[in-house]
């Protein structure tokens, strides 16, 4: 289809990576990034795959031949959800439902995303969605607060959970606790700051722009 939505939140957890502390996995929150296309040839999506991986068996049987190592194409694992459909690698160390490349697919969308739970959000959210024929051109929105409230949550946790962070040095932990005042004023400065939108449109053959801040 014609039509994409880029969509980014920051309710994703964080993947339990060696190095960061358990009390940061456990109340840390990371982005979650989502790219949404109405389906119009649900066939072709099958095609455009063999080829991509035709290609990519191509691709890493030469590079095997450099290195003298036997690299075999993976093969992507699925899952299914009421009629959403999801495929990803399992390849990726540290994954998780809400932290996977993946790609999926509904009787209405194609979606690529960073994370398998937010595909099936956004699918369920879409289910009983009503396009607005009035709708046309680019539409970008940008929510202060939402980013307000992310932020503020890591300086406290950055706060909380210090020594955990960078171990028991004191010097070490006076030193990020120290950085915090500037980081909570950075962030006091920008509190006005409600929303950002964005519409790039046609109008009369002509391509016009509009920007509004709402305070």
């Amino acid at each position: 289809g014609g039509e994409t939505a880029l969509i980014v939140d920051v309710n994703g957890g964080l993947p339990a990576v060696p190095g960061i502390p358990q009390e940061i996995v456990d109340e840390g929150k990371a982005p979650r990034i989502g790219l949404i296309k109405p389906v119009a040839d649900r066939e072709s999506i099958g095609t455009s795959w063999k080829r991509i991986n035709t290609s990519m068996e191509g691709l890493l049987k030469t590079i095997s031949e450099m290195g003298e190592l036997d690299i075999p194409m993976q093969k992507p694992m699925s899952s299914e959800k009421d009629d959403l459909q999801t495929w990803f690698f399992t390849t990726i160390p540290f994954q998780s439902d809400d932290f996977v490349l993946s790609v999926s697919i509904d009787e209405k969308s194609f979606y690529a995303s960073t994370s398998k739970s937010f595909v099936q959000e956004i699918s369920a959210g879409l289910a009983d969605a009503k396009p607005d024929p009035a709708r046309t051109g680019g539409h970008m929105t940008f929510d202060f607060n939402v980013l307000r409230s992310y932020l503020a949550n890591w300086i406290e946790m950055a706060d909380k959970h210090a020594a955990a962070l960078v171990g028991d040095d004191p010097d070490a932990i006076a030193q990020v606790r120290g950085m915090l005042p500037m980081a909570r004023e950075a962030l006091a400065a920008f509190e006005d700051l409600d929303t950002v939108k964005a519409h790039t449109r046609l109008e009369s053959g002509k391509l016009r722009g509009s920007l509004h801040f709402k305070v």
